[in-house]
């Protein structure tokens, strides 16, 4: 019996001790297997940071890459029709089905139309994306690298200050200088390009009429020369045009009345000859600037219909006829200036009813008669010039004391007669300019003698 337990009871030990080793492993392996998860996760952060490191260095280095242009291969696509790569020749279908016109262009060597489509195709590293449906994203910036070339040149053979601009970078149109693009749905869409006082000295591209979502063009003060594309009229969402002191020529195209958005035409100090078209169209003009010009004639322009015009500069001018009955319904007019024009008549009494005006200048033509006195009633007016007038007779009318916001009044080498009333130079800190000889007793004038 004592043999009988003592076998019992170690047969039991026995099996605790089993069961305590199996135990002893098993946390062994748990052990094994939870560092070798924690080695894993400390090796897989390394990793990953290490992956991070080196995409921050590189977004930096191309950073740094994109603020200079990349280097146009011209021998290799520009002037080698054979060198097309298969990304070259879908840019080209898609530039082709916006505007079938381009065809021509594109497959000819040597010109601007294909170096910008070279570039965007091949050298351009933003990589514009292809989408389905419009792709007007890749049609403007064919056109910005074609307008690039047409002023720089592609050899950059041209001086002037679009160089310095430094286009033709790996990011946005919209990120380019002196380019503006919209808000919204339209912040990819150039909306403005403003190119004035860059030296720009060759005819104005018609692949400008491209950018059809165009609203504000300025090209003033350069050396622009040759007509006007009149492609150029085609513009439709056009709100500014800004042409002005150019050395453009030819004759100003009736078709301008397609620009029925325009709210700014300014065409100054530039060669045109014809008449000035009908603006009549154009009934939202707030600016018309036509001065400079002393080939444009014909008859003075109707512009009733432009009630929201605020500026009106012509002259000088070969505009003939009297002023436009129409000119008086102008009710917003704040200036108004009509300066050595062929332009007949009486001095317009009506001129009253531009109530609103603060800048006022007919000089230099050929009104006849007196000054009417109703000139007294334009109360808001700072300047006013009526130099020149050789037909006019009478005297200064007194009403004209009743400008108090007077500050210049040019009188100068008008014949008018008598005396000079007091109460105009009792306008506080008006300056008055006259021909003496002609005008007594101005005890304010500041005098000059012919």
């Amino acid at each position: 019996s004592l043999n009988t337990a003592m076998n019992v009871f170690q047969k039991e030990s026995n099996e605790e001790d089993h069961v305590n080793q199996k135990q002893e492993k098993e946390k062994a392996r748990k052990k094994f297997i939870f560092r070798a998860i924690a080695v894993s996760l400390s090796l897989a952060t390394i990793i990953i940071i290490v992956v991070i490191i080196f995409i921050t260095r590189d977004a930096n280095t191309n950073l740094m890459i994109s603020t200079e242009a990349p280097t146009f291969d011209v021998e290799t696509c520009y002037l080698e029709l054979s060198d097309e790569t298969e990304r070259f020749k879908l840019f080209r279908s898609i530039l082709i089905s916006e505007d079938i016109n381009l065809l021509k262009s594109i497959n000819s060597e040597g010109n601007k139309a294909r170096a910008a489509l070279c570039w965007i195709a091949n050298f351009d590293r933003f990589q514009i994306e292809v989408k389905k449906g419009s792709n007007y994203e890749i049609l403007q910036r064919y056109v910005m690298a074609l307008v690039h070339f047409h002023f720089v040149g592609v050899l950059k053979t041209q001086e002037n200050a679009l160089q310095d601009l430094n286009w033709l970078r790996e990011i946005s149109v919209c990120d380019w200088p002196k380019v503006e693009c919209g808000i919204a749905s339209q912040k990819d869409i150039i909306v403005k390009l403003l190119l004035s006082d860059l030296q720009l000295d060759r005819q104005l591209p018609s692949e400008l009429a491209l950018l059809t979502k165009l609203t504000h063009l300025d090209m003033q003060d350069n050396a622009l020369r040759g007509d006007i594309p009149r492609h150029i009229w085609s513009m439709n969402q056009l709100e500014v045009l800004k042409l002005g002191y150019n050395q453009l020529g030819g004759t100003i195209s009736n078709s301008i009345s397609n620009l029925h958005q325009l709210r700014q035409l300014d065409l100054a100090g530039n060669n045109f000859s014809g008449k000035i078209p009908n603006l009549n169209q154009l009934t939202n003009l707030t600016t018309l600037i036509l001065q400079d010009i002393p080939q444009l004639g014909g008859p003075f322009p109707n512009i009733s219909k432009s009630s929201y015009l605020e500026t009106l500069i012509l002259g000088p001018n070969a505009v003939t006829g009297s002023l436009s009955s129409g000119l008086w319904k102008l009710s917003n007019l704040k200036i108004l200036k009509i300066d050595s024009t062929k332009v007949t008549g009486t001095f317009p009494s009506e001129i009253e009813k531009l109530r609103k005006l603060e800048e006022l200048q007919l000089s230099s033509g050929f009104f006849e008669g007196v000054l009417p006195t109703e000139i007294g009633n334009l109360s808001r007016v700072r300047e006013l010039d009526l130099q020149s007038l050789e037909e006019m007779t009478g005297t200064v009318p007194s009403e004209l004391g009743r400008l108090t916001n007077l500050e210049k009044l040019d009188l100068l080498h008008t014949p008018f007669s008598g005396s000079f009333p007091d109460e105009i130079c009792s306008i506080a800190d008006i300056m008055i300019t006259a021909t003496c000889n002609i005008l007594k007793n101005c005890t304010c004038c500041q005098c000059f003698y012919p």
